[in-house]
């Protein structure tokens, strides 16, 4: 019974912490392409899927889509 007294404060820290994280946009990410790519880094070497991961991942997704080379069919 004691131990569950200790461990819910703990888990309860936790989960309101995380949602302290104000996390920012796409177009937030494509005007800060050193920090985009900073978070991109973190997120895929530790896997996680945050909100700012997302962002992140699909600014850097839209940005390469800009400034991909179009093909020559003729």
């Amino acid at each position: 019974m004691k131990t569950s007294f200790c461990i819910f404060p703990i888990i309860l820290g936790a989960l309101s912490m995380t949602g302290c994280d104000n996390p920012k946009s796409k177009q937030w990410y494509k005007e800060h392409p050193d920090e985009m790519n900073q978070q991109y880094k973190t997120c895929e070497s530790s896997g996680n899927d945050f909100q700012d991961c997302r962002n992140a991942r699909e600014a850097r997704f839209e940005l390469r889509q800009d400034n991909a080379k179009v093909p020559d069919l003729n």
